[in-house]
């Protein structure tokens, strides 16, 4: 069986969306996040899926034309993937990106973008359900400053266990676990 020939643009393509281009758009509180945010609208991700395919062209991740139809397909299937769900309980204010079946690791199942106090309060924080070496996936967070933080291990078919620990992290103001610090990329 060959290989799937796009596997490695796809790879690249949501790992610079998922720890670049998204986690960027939710500390500047991009227009077209919040009007995503705001519509519940998983689909409207398409502007930042293409935001990410040109980063990865600029950086020389992925190769070829951005209008090309091969690049245009594997943006309209992966945004065609992504579902968004509005929770809030113990005053944080919660969106969660359910992202397609990760294949390799740090790809992420989900994706929080949680405030305290709601969507005119705090600061936005954003969390990720990350694919790892292991069996159980890792909840980790990306802050402003670029770091990436580890708050331990999660089962990867909850929503609601999802949910409730960024709450509960967001809510007391926890430390993680572990901490890579900052990344690069």
């Amino acid at each position: 069986m060959d290989p799937d020939p796009f596997q490695n643009k796809r790879h690249a393509l949501r790992h610079v969306l998922e720890q670049q281009v998204l986690p960027e758009a939710a500390f500047s509180m991009h227009p077209r996040l919040l009007e995503c945010v705001r519509k519940g609208d998983g689909p409207g991700f398409l502007h930042f899926c293409s935001m990410a395919l040109v980063r990865c062209l600029r950086l020389q991740l992925i190769q070829g034309d951005p209008e090309s139809d091969e690049n245009q397909q594997m943006l309209v299937d992966l945004s065609s993937k992504m579902r968004l769900r509005s929770e809030s309980g113990g005053g944080v204010f919660i969106q969660v990106l359910t992202m397609p079946d990760p294949e390799v690791e740090t790809e992420a199942y989900r994706i929080a973008f949680a405030q305290r106090g709601g969507i005119e309060g705090a600061p936005v924080r954003y969390f990720l359900l990350e694919k790892a070496l292991g069996v159980k996936p890792m909840l980790c967070e990306r802050t402003r400053d670029g770091s990436h933080l580890n708050y331990g291990e999660l089962e990867p078919d909850t929503l609601s266990l999802f949910s409730l620990e960024v709450e509960f992290i967001v809510s007391r103001s926890l430390p993680p676990k572990s901490s890579l610090g900052k990344l690069l990329g």
